[in-house]
């Protein structure tokens, strides 16, 4: 007999069952993914009689405008060539931070990250919590409140503060989705992920020797068989082994160099010291990580044959526990492979030992503790630390930052002996191109990992204080147009050991992600940047601006009418006082160095400005007032709030047990509700109302919301692209409404432009008005003699596709200009941080440089006899013809009401267009905070429209 389940009721039709029948019904549900016959197999439940109409299920049901997928593709590679300003090869924590910072400063980026998650080491794959400069220097608690403030800020910071109160369950893979969420939101960067840089094509130099210039990067998804070659103007090479400097030729060593190549005291010390005390191919390790959790009973565990086996004695350098929830660091392999060509080898060997180290915990005898843990969790990609480094523009070393050995953070035999401090303290240099700082110790590790238990794992050296990253170490000086970001750039190998650390190398992503788009956006070489000292400093004050901390570098950006403001408050604390504000420094660093705690001192007080450097008021509710020099009409105001960053804020998985002294959530000191006025004519007026703060870095573009923001903004209201109405939308090489092909010359009386097989037309019409623009539909019509003619050539970078014949003065220009050039709607009606999704209208409006206004033609071929025609690109979007039935009746069609475009309402683009008020005086109130019971703001800055844009002059 059978026991019948739902799943076999819904199966059976009448009659018996046979031995067959009831084998492949079990099996099935095994060998497949999750799809069953019905919903309620799994949650056994009985098939709804929704599940009973098997021809309704498998019926393709269309809706308005959709149409069934018309092509399929066989072996090869799709081939698609994308031109932007700013490539960036790796998604971990230099990528992110420097494809983010490159198109929130205006550039059009593409980032290639090989795996299917963001975040490199910390992304869920591999799951290392990420440090940086701090170290040890947080001290314990709140010892080092307001006294030093050793947190990165900026885009890290950024993204650590929505996890701490988006993932509060302290889940892997939300942390990875939390920097998904920062790449959706913005509409001019293309993200692809399963993708790796696997080549590029460079130009060489005009004389031998002369640099070269990569022209594009060679990438591949073989999961959905795609192939890119990505134009750029500016390359950034963050994928920690160092993959595109090396293909495009960039000098690069590996290993660690002899005493004598720096003259570092650190180079012949412990691991160093080598036969002839010169430089050798050792590389620190790859770590793989476990995790594991008390379970109600004891739990068994019984290791795989090819497990390492361990035994007390191993262990006498690297201790263990057998309740410990997260596994260790020391897991470290890399001898006797090469950690990149042996990657694979290194990966299974570190999971061979970590199997064996919980074997050994586990079944040993030696740790009853372990009894009822049991694994929840074993890592398979390796959380690597060293790779290629690159031999950039300049070089820096432990002389930079201090020449004799001060403080081994550990005792003999993890540290030799050490020579006598040097009274006082070595100052670290002052790079006049630095842009990033690093902290974290000369952190320097056994080359033999695992193989060599009977010697310590490491050791570490802790420099008097934080220190500068020039932007030289960060830009090739083999090639004209390559930046490096992370542990692959231009240090020594002693540096090497403080600098790759993950927030670190998150400065550093943001520092080249705002280089790189500076250079695009002025025409300039990233090679040539050494000799642009105004060009370095717009690239400083933009990175201060975007709360990047630069040791000794302040706000002296001449557009913040703030800087020149009398400020005043209804109350301040002594440490605090309301001029603070306007300090230019947005943290406290100045510390002694105290070799006793072993953890490092701050900033000499030769390299900033000592004190809080921000507004502390008595009580709440509590507000400050700038008086400007005059009437200003402000467009823009920036806050920077207190986030308690003396204290420790990564997210881990084990956060709690780590970090005992900090908070995983808002942070305590954050400003939570406030709300902006601006004295207007005499009398204050509301700017902006914001409730539920927890970030560091509010910009407030105004006029703002009523209300606070929404945790995710809704999608455009449809239909976003009038019926008969060209449309701007995510490129696709297989649609055929995406294919274009000219007729005519353009140089004499300029083209047509028809869809494939010359049914419908490009073209214009002045009663339809574009959903959100300023009217001046363009649409596509059927063919005709009368069909509008265009002028278009192509050329790097994209040309303005305009009407041939000078168009009426648009609508609302504000020069009057003639209203001939195709433009998507989205990026006319707002710009920001709002998420966009496509499709967008498209319309005619006057011809300017900015975004979305050059598009650039791309010739597919998908496997057919014809070429296919063209797909017409702008910075990632493809112009998409309508349904030809939509199309012939589009006369027929009044003009449409403004709709929401990038979440903003008519009203909202109406009021962005209106001149803003002259406001005498800003005040910001604060209300509520998320723990303390006094307001604190670290800097208030006030712009008018010409200084909402990016990189200030000097």
């Amino acid at each position: 007999r059978v026991a019948m389940n739902p799943m076999m009721r819904c199966m059976m039709a009448g009659g018996e069952w046979s031995a067959l029948l009831v084998v492949l019904v079990s099996t099935v549900p095994l060998l497949t993914s999750g799809a069953g016959w019905c919903d309620g197999i799994e949650r056994g439940e009985a098939c709804g009689p929704e599940h009973s109409n098997a021809v309704d299920a498998q019926t393709l049901h269309l809706d308005a405008g959709e149409q069934p997928r018309d092509s399929i593709w066989g072996s090869g590679l799709i081939e698609e060539t994308v031109e932007v300003d700013v490539f960036v090869a790796g998604g971990g924590s230099a990528g992110t931070s420097a494809a983010l910072a490159a198109v929130r400063t205006g550039a059009t980026v593409v980032l290639a990250n090989g795996r299917p998650v963001l975040g490199g080491n910390s992304g869920s794959e591999v799951r290392l919590a990420m440090v940086g400069a701090c170290g040890t220097r947080s001290g314990v608690g709140d010892i080092n409140a307001l006294k030093l403030e050793c947190r990165e800020g900026g885009i890290v910071e950024e993204y650590q503060l929505d996890n701490a109160v988006n993932n509060p369950d302290l889940v892997p893979e939300l942390f990875s989705l939390e920097l998904l969420t920062l790449m959706k939101a913005e509409p001019n960067l293309t993200l692809f992920q399963n993708t790796w840089l696997v080549g590029v094509t460079r130009s060489d130099g005009e004389a031998p020797g002369a640099p070269g210039t990569i022209t594009s990067a060679i990438l591949e998804d073989q999961g959905s068989q795609r192939r890119y070659i990505v134009k750029a103007k500016v390359y950034i090479d963050a994928t920690g082994d160092g993959r595109l400097g090396a293909e495009a030729g960039a000098e690069w060593i590996q290993g660690r160099e002899g005493f004598a190549q720096y003259n570092e005291s650190l180079a012949k010390l412990g691991f160093y010291r080598t036969a002839n005390d010169g430089p050798d191919h050792e590389t620190e390790g790859t770590s793989l990580d476990y995790m594991a959790e008390a379970k109600p009973s004891p739990s068994l565990y019984r290791p795989p044959f090819w497990a390492t086996k361990f035994n007390a004695s191993q262990f006498q350098y690297r201790g263990v526990t057998g309740d410990r929830p997260y596994g260790y660091w020391w897991n470290e392999i890399s001898w006797p492979y090469n950690t990149i060509t042996d990657g694979e080898n290194v990966t299974q060997e570190a999971l061979a030992d970590i199997l064996g180290i919980w074997s050994y915990l586990k079944n040993s005898g030696d740790h009853p503790e372990s009894a009822n843990m049991g694994l929840t969790w074993v890592g398979n990609v390796g959380c690597k630390r060293e790779g290629r480094r690159f031999v950039g523009q300049y070089v820096q070393t432990q002389n930079d930052v201090m020449a004799v050995d001060k403080l081994c953070v550990r005792k003999p035999p993890y540290c030799p002996a050490n020579p006598p401090p040097p009274s006082p303290a070595q100052e670290p240099d002052l790079y006049w191109d630095r842009v990033a700082y690093a902290g974290w110790p000369f952190d320097l590790h056994n080359p033999k990992g695992m193989r060599d238990p009977s010697h310590p794992p490491f050791t570490s050296h802790k420099m008097p204080f934080m220190y500068s990253t020039p932007l030289r170490s960060l830009i090739s000086k083999d090639l004209t147009n390559l930046f490096f970001a992370g542990r692959l750039a231009s240090f020594s190998h002693v540096v090497y050991g403080s600098q790759r650390v993950m927030k670190t190398c998150a400065t550093m992503g943001q520092a080249v992600g705002t280089a790189a788009a500076y250079a695009t956006n002025h025409g300039v070489d990233p090679i040539t940047l050494k000799d642009h000292p105004e060009a370095i400093w717009s690239i400083q004050q933009q990175l201060v601006r975007d709360d990047a901390f630069i040791i000794g570098l302040y706000n002296a950006d001449p557009r913040d009418h703030a800087r020149n403001a009398t400020v005043t408050a209804s109350s301040e604390q002594a440490n605090g006082t309301a001029a603070n504000v306007i300090s230019g420094q947005t943290r406290a660093v100045v510390t002694a160095d105290d070799a006793s705690i072993g953890s490092g001192g701050g900033v000499p007080s030769s390299q900033a400005k000592n004190g809080t450097n921000r507004w502390i008021s008595e009580g709440l509710p509590a507000s400050v007032t700038l008086a400007l020099a005059g009437p200003v009409p402000v467009k823009q105001v920036q806050l920077i709030f207190d986030t308690g960053m003396h204290r420790k804020l990564a997210f881990s998985v084990v956060f709690p047990t780590n970090n005992p002294d900090s908070f995983w959530g808002p942070q305590a000191e954050t400003v939570r509700d406030y709300y902006l006025e601006g004295e207007v004519d005499g009398q204050w007026v509301m700017l902006c109302n914001v409730t539920d703060n927890y970030q560091r870095r509010r910009v407030h573009t105004l006029p703002c919301p009523a209300v606070g923001p929404s945790p995710a903004p809704p999608p455009p209201v449809k239909p976003s692209v009038a019926p008969g109405s060209v449309a701007a939308t995510l490129c696709n090489v297989t649609s055929p409404a995406q294919r274009w092909v000219f007729q005519g010359d353009p140089d004499h009386g300029g083209v047509t432009l028809s869809t494939r097989g010359g049914a419908l037309c490009l073209g214009f019409n002045e009663s339809i008005s574009a959903y959100g623009g300023h009217g001046n539909s363009v649409i596509a019509s059927p063919c005709g003699p009368l069909s509008t003619r265009w002028n278009y050539t192509a050329a790097p970078g994209g040309s303005f596709l305009r009407t041939a014949i000078p168009h009426k003065s648009c609508t609302g220009s504000s020069a009057g200009q003639s209203c001939e050039c195709v433009h998507p709607v989205a990026c006319t009606a707002c710009h920001g941080t709002d998420i966009y999704t496509p499709p967008t209208s498209v319309e005619l409006w006057e011809c300017i440089e900015g975004t979305h206004m050059k598009w650039s033609s791309l010739q597919v071929n998908d496997g057919h006899q014809d070429a296919g025609g063209v797909l017409l690109m702008t910075d990632g979007l493809c112009l998409q013809a309508p349904t030809a039935d939509d199309a012939r009746s589009v006369g027929s069609f009044s003009p449409a009401p403004p709709q929401r475009v990038q979440a903003k309402t008519a009203e909202d683009i109406a009021a962005l267009r209106a001149p803003a008020p002259l406001v005498s005086k800003v005040r910001v109130t604060v209300t509520a905070t998320n723990g303390i019971s006094h307001a604190r703001i670290n800097e208030i800055r006030i712009y008018d429209a010409s200084g909402v844009a990016p990189f200030p002059q000097q």
